[in-house]
Order: C-alpha cells, then structure tokens, then sequence
C-alpha cells in the first residue's frame, strides 16, 4: 500500500500479491511489508487489515526486513507510536532474512515508544536462510509494549548458521521489550537453535539488560535442533517472565538444554531474573532430559513454577534449578497447589482442568 507511512490511518486494507521474478536478489537494506515497508514518526494507526501472498527472492548485502503487515515499525525520534487492532493474513516466503515476522519484521524503538495494541497475525512464515522469526514478529528492542495480540500461523525456517532465534509469537525479544496478555498457537518448525513455542530469545545475549513476557501463553508444536522449549528456547540477561504457560509439545532432535518450559537460561546475575507462576503441560521427545528447564549456567531459584510429570514423562529438572516441581495430571489439576502458593487473580483456577489466565474468559 505504502512504502514509507505517517501520520494517522484508520479503516484501510491492502490486498497485495509480491512475487519478484525468479533469482531477484537484493543488494541494500529493505523494509517490506503488506501494508507498509515502513511505519514511523508519531502515527497512529488503527482497525488495519493487510491480506495476500508475499514471495520475495533472496536478500545480499544489507539483509531484508519483511513481515505481513509491516516491514519495519520505528518511531524514529523522541514520539509514541501506536497501532491498534490491526492485522495480517496470507503467507511470506523469503531468503536470507534478518528480521521476519507474520505482522511486522521488526520493532524498533530507538530514543522513541512503540504501543502494540489487539494486533493478530495468521500469516505462515517460510523463512531460508533467516534469524530472527516470528509468527507475529521476528524482532523487537527498546521501550516497546506488546498487549493483547495473537499469532496462528505456522513458522517455518532454516539456516547454515547455528543460531537462528525462532518463536510462535516473536524470534528475538531484546532488551526493553514489554509483552503482556498476548498467546501463540504457531506451530514451529526448524533445524536450529534458540527455539521457543512463544519466543526463541528473551533478553539481550551479549550485553545489557532483559525483557520482560507477562500473561502469555503458547500451544503449538516446537520443532528445533537443540536449545529449544515449550515456552521460550532461552532467556538471558535480567529478564522476566511471570504468570505464562505452555501445553507445547517440544521436540527438538538433539538432547541439549531443552526443557518443557525455558531450553536455556544464561548470562545473567544471581537474584536479576524473575520466573514466577509458570507452568508447562506439554507433551516432550526422548532428547529432552528435564521437565521445566533444559539447562541454567548458573544457580537459579524460580517461583511456584511446575511442569506435568504425567504428560512429560520427567520426573526431574535442571541441576542448577530450584523452586520449580514436578505435579501429576491430578495434581495440575487440584486448585490448592496452585492458590496456596501464590497464584492469584492473574489466573481462573478451577478443579479438573488445567489453570487458565483470567484474561481468556473476560
């Protein structure tokens, strides 16, 4: 619909079909999107829909930036930007990617605010040769708030490359990213590492601070080569997740740091990170060891945090870990051990089934 977009934009739908002929490559950075390659300043946008097929040929030098609705979201100076109840619907196929996702490719907040509001993706995400993939973005950094959206489609991606940060919902949640009462029920499907049934990464690897993920949930299938969980593949840095669950079932194909709940947690200072009243549920392959978390480089201590030891078939968790318990089907499903521990009104806990996030029924 638009290259560059401003401003404000309400009511608007993009019907787009992009298909570059075949061995198109491209040689500089590029933003693409359904709606919008890019999407800056202070605008506001809202009640959005962009559907269609979005097949672009192989990205070179400087990468390529895609996603179903919108390329690249960024302010672009000291302003809010925000974005409310919009969508996207299709498929996107790409080569050698940096950042994809079924709404947007990145968020990026710079010295601005970036405000995600009931935002929902169904496209299916093909991505070779990519890092960074999401089902609703591959990436995001800074002050950005991420409320009330969901993805569905499927993820799919590949890469030479060891790492490629792969998530239902988001690849790589960087530092300052804000997700609250957003779901994934993306399945996931790749031959690397750094997967997750919600996000593949959360928090900064290398250096500085984390993100936060509250009242999210993931369903779908997790397929990885190693570093992979029903929630999220790792988290690093002073990073955050409270209140979240997963039924995942996670299969990755070699059996390191994988978990029912988080793969990997690393590089991070004892006491900085918080994972209070999580829960895993899924179903998990022969090359997952532990029930709730793969493997912690360092002692940690979570909070009334379990995983189903009936579904899973894993009666213990990482070495390094604690607070975290193995509960049977029954048990998961007995409402004392849940509100005598902490569990509060985030949650709808009720006999004979699994605990729910208050949010669902409202």
């Amino acid at each position: 619909m638009a290259g560059t977009m401003s401003g404000t934009v309400q009511a608007c739908t993009a019907d787009v079909s992009i298909a570059p002929a075949t061995g198109t490559t491209f040689t500089n950075a590029r933003y693409f999107g359904g709606f919008a390659g890019s999407i800056t300043g202070a605008t506001t946008m809202m009640d959005c829909q962009a559907d269609g097929i979005m097949n672009y040929g192989q990205a070179t030098t400087g990468g390529l930036y895609l996603g179903g609705f919108a390329g690249t979201i960024e302010p672009g100076s000291a302003v809010t930007l925000r974005i409310a109840r919009c969508g996207s619907s299709g498929s996107i196929l790409c080569d050698n990617v940096d950042d994809v996702g079924g709404f947007a490719g990145q968020l990026y907040s710079g010295s601005g605010t970036i405000v995600i509001d009931g935002c929902v993706s169904t496209s299916a995400v093909t991505a070779i040769e990519g890092v960074n993939i999401g089902g609703f973005t591959g990436y995001s950094s800074g002050l950005v708030q991420i409320r009330t959206s969901r993805s569905s489609g499927a993820v799919n991606a590949s890469s030479s490359s060891a790492m490629n940060y792969v998530g239902g919902f988001i690849g790589y949640a960087n530092e300052g990213s804000d997700i609250e009462a957003c779901f994934s029920t993306s399945d996931v499907s790749t031959t690397n590492q750094y997967i997750g049934g919600f996000v593949g990464l959360l928090g900064n690897i290398n250096t500085g601070s984390g993100a936060s993920i509250r009242r999210c949930y993931a369903t779908g299938t997790v397929t990885g080569h190693s570093i992979v969980g029903g929630f999220a593949g790792a988290v690093y840095r002073a990073s955050t997740i409270e209140d979240c669950y997963t039924s995942s079932p996670v299969q990755p194909t070699y059996g390191s740091d994988n978990g029912g709940f988080i793969g990997l947690i690393d590089n991070f200072e004892s006491g900085s990170q918080i994972i209070s009243c999580c829960y895993s549920a899924g179903t998990i392959s022969a090359a997952v060891v532990s029930g709730f978390i793969g493997y912690a480089s360092s002692p940690i201590t979570v909070t009334a945090c379990y995983w189903d030891e009936t579904v899973s078939g894993r009666a213990v968790d990482a070495g390094n870990v604690s607070g975290s318990d193995g509960l049977t089907t029954n048990e998961m499903w007995t409402p004392y051990n849940f509100v005598n521990y902490g569990w509060g009104s985030e949650w709808t806990i009720v006999e004979g089934s699994y605990p729910t996030l208050a949010w669902q029924h409202e």
